[in-house]
């Protein structure tokens, strides 16, 4: 009979007891979240190339395009999602003789329930999809290792045989969208919509963006990265960095090199078609990115593990307190952005340059890391951080220190 866990039992770990190269690595990716999300909220990316033309006004701001791609888009989300399965798995693990179920069962829903908050304000939020896809780890955590890597590599190629199929079997696929607003009347209407339409458009693009990601395979994706997660928790590969030093950097430098190739071509597939049709153009770039998105975030992760490694770390612990507070700092990226980008708020959306958006993310960013190390000496989690745990607990968790930390 599976015996029942003790609240007490998942209660936050003391700070001697948390790995502080987490919280790093997740202080670290908030930057790259925000950067990636940037070019969403300022609407660049929701808008036909004609009218991005005040938001391209030199070449830094093309380049910034560049950079973003190359080095951005996707890699960030794919270590949010490694963290994620790392951390409930480790947390499934420690626990596992107690049966944490029930009560990783409901973190699950309220993770999803706040997730689904948050999409609300922006339709592009991730966590209602990770906190789905979790409940898969109750499953995939009573299977060997071997058995793991096979998933890992099926759910990896799934995208590319979606696309293959789909370019076979529906040439001619356009994504549906619940939208009828024409592509070229868009920025008119973001600018000129009421409060209670842009609200509706919300949620109307949440439901596109549902469909888009089933039909292209991301949840494979992510569900590979959370099986990637549970391995290096497995192999305590964050906890004792030091018993794999002979690997880091190779590992290191093989992710780079074949990230930093993968990742040139599918930016460069935006500026070139290579003579491709634009159905085998998808399904290359699909092959491509299976291979390249993921190896170029093991890439960055390995750069923390070299540090790690060495004793560099102490430099970059004025990251962690961001990271240990990521979830309500990925929250208040949204707030900010929808109030300064939002018509109805300040109204920049579509009006400013690329180059003073980026500035704009990197204020922000060195905004949050100050405060979260204001925050934390005063309070145990961030707001957010203690309305999942209580809610997921059924009882209100202590919130304010008792003393101060320095």
């Amino acid at each position: 009979m599976q015996m029942t866990l003790q609240r007490a039992d998942l209660q936050p770990e003391p700070m001697h007891e948390r790995i502080e190269l987490l919280d790093v690595i997740r202080g670290f990716t908030l930057a790259g979240i925000l950067l990636a999300n940037m070019l969403w909220f300022n609407g660049f990316f929701e808008l036909l190339p004609y009218y991005r033309g005040a938001m391209l006004q030199t070449r830094a701001d093309e380049l910034i395009v560049i950079f973003t791609r190359l080095f951005v888009h996707g890699k960030f989300y794919s270590i949010f999602a490694f963290l994620f399965g790392l951390g409930f798995a480790t947390l499934l693990n420690k626990h596992r003789e107690s049966g944490p179920k029930n009560i990783l069962q409901r973190r699950f829903w309220v993770l999803f329930a706040i997730g689904l908050v948050h999409s609300m304000i922006w339709w592009g939020d991730i966590v209602r999809y990770y906190a789905l896809l979790g409940f898969s780890l109750f499953y995939f955590q009573r299977l060997s290792n071997r058995q793991i890597m096979i998933w890992i590599v099926a759910f990896s190629a799934a995208p590319f045989f979606i696309e293959l199929l789909r370019a076979l079997l529906i040439p001619n696929y356009e994504n549906y969208s619940f939208l009828s607003i024409r592509p070229r009347k868009w920025l008119a209407y973001v600018q000129n919509a009421s409060f209670a339409e842009l609200f509706a458009t919300n949620i109307k693009m949440m439901g596109d963006h549902f469909i888009k990601n089933l039909w292209n395979g991301r949840f494979f994706k992510i569900l590979s990265l959370f099986l990637l997660g549970l391995l290096a928790a497995r192999m305590r590969l964050f906890e004792q960095p030091n018993r794999f030093s002979h690997l880091i950097l190779p590992m290191l430098l093989g992710s780079a090199l074949l990230g930093l190739a993968g990742n040139a071509f599918i930016t460069s597939i935006y500026y070139h078609n290579y003579a491709f049709e634009a159905s085998a153009r998808d399904v290359v770039k699909e092959a491509v990115e299976a291979l390249a998105v993921p190896a170029l975030s093991l890439a960055y992760l390995s750069c923390f593990l070299l540090a790690a490694q060495h004793g560099a770390l102490k430099w970059l612990r004025w990251l962690a307190p961001a990271g240990r507070m990521s979830f309500s700092n990925y929250i208040a990226q949204t707030v900010i952005c929808v109030v300064i980008f939002k018509p109805y708020f300040f109204g920049y959306y579509a009006k400013i340059s690329l180059s003073c958006c980026m500035a704009i993310a990197l204020a922000i960013y060195f905004g949050q890391l100050l405060f979260s190390q204001f925050w934390l000496a005063r309070f145990r989690f961030g707001p957010v951080e203690w309305l999942l745990r209580s809610l997921s607990l059924g009882q209100a968790q202590p919130f304010r220190l008792t003393t101060r930390q320095g």
